[in-house]
């Protein structure tokens, strides 16, 4: 698992579980019983499961790295999880930051979010045109408003062109870079 970028940055994980056929209310005791251990350990801020069908999803959040990893590299919870094998299996454990909604394939739900260096280099990808060309564009239009109100109009259209239009798209074309191993 990857720690966050900045120590004192807080971190949230997202957790798959695929449950056994007839195994919902053993996995359902268990899930309470390893959140209340959780809580246990200092800078926990919290749980939220969900349910679909037999494939439950918790995101839950620390304070810090440091406090996550004394949780995630517990006796306590390799006690758990290894309660865990004859009820469920752990599918996908990742921590997110912020990013990943960029890079979710419509197609490809419940796949995990490309390495942080690779989501970066897409992201330049498809911000540094777009800025480019507002620059070129839209900036000699607003030089007779205040600079904070510039910014704010031009990262408002970067924000949302991106998140709706290039990101999709720029996912789409990069996928096998994005998702490849390497």
């Amino acid at each position: 698992m990857i720690a966050s970028s900045s120590p004192d940055e807080a971190i949230t994980v997202a957790v798959t579980f695929r449950v056994m056929p007839g195994q919902n209310a053993a996995f359902e005791r268990w899930a309470h019983e390893i959140t209340m251990a959780s809580r246990q350990y200092p800078g926990h801020l919290g749980a939220s499961w969900l349910r679909s069908g037999g494939t439950y999803h918790v995101v839950y959040r620390f304070a810090t790295p440091a406090l996550f990893n004394a949780w995630h590299e517990s006796a306590d919870r390799a006690r758990f999880l290894e309660r865990l094998h004859p009820i469920a299996r752990l599918v996908t454990d990742e921590n997110l930051t912020g990013m990943e909604s960029w890079f979710e394939l419509p197609e490809e739900t419940g796949m995990p979010a490309p390495p942080r260096w690779k989501m970066v280099i897409a992201t330049w990808i498809g911000v540094f045109p777009l800025l480019a060309l507002l620059q070129w564009l839209v900036a000699p239009e607003l030089t007779s408003l205040p600079l904070v109100i510039r910014v704010m109009l031009i990262t408002l259209v970067v924000v949302t062109v991106m998140t709706y239009v290039v990101m999709p798209r720029l996912a789409r074309l990069l996928k096998r870079w994005l998702y490849s191993s390497s």
